[in-house]
């Protein structure tokens, strides 16, 4: 197992792999340093949870960025069927960090997504 200061050291060599190449290269040393230490560690040690998936009873929205290098894209269309209802969105120019890369088309597919479920009542209420 790495320790943090090692993963940030490496946060370099892999920025290029987190990122889409559309994504400004100033930033991603940063980012990928931040991203690397405070996760990295965690994910490694986590368990696979595929297993869990088909049993997540809320909606969900999966959102990939299409130049996402880490996640392969037939791992976001695994989760996303085995989740029921799952809805699956890609977004184009876009790599492992939606949040941090594209986070006004993030915004925009929640609004959208959120909007969509306004039909689906709150447990104890009407509707």
């Amino acid at each position: 197992m790495l320790r943090r200061d090692q993963l940030a050291a490496l946060a370099p060599r892999y920025a290029p792999r987190v990122a889409d190449v559309h994504t400004r290269a100033d930033t991603l040393p940063a980012m990928a340093r931040q991203l690397l230490a405070e996760q990295s560690g965690e994910l490694m040690a986590a368990a696979d949870l595929r297993r869990a998936l088909p049993g997540v009873g809320c909606p969900t929205l999966v959102v990939c960025g299409e130049g996402d290098a880490i996640t392969p894209p037939e791992c976001s269309r695994e989760m996303a069927a085995a989740i029921p209802a799952a809805r699956l969105e890609w977004l184009p120019e876009c790599g492992h960090m939606p949040t941090m890369e594209k986070p006004a088309a993030v915004n925009a597919l929640l609004q959208a997504w959120l909007g969509s479920l306004e039909h689906i009542s709150a447990p104890g209420g009407s509707g």
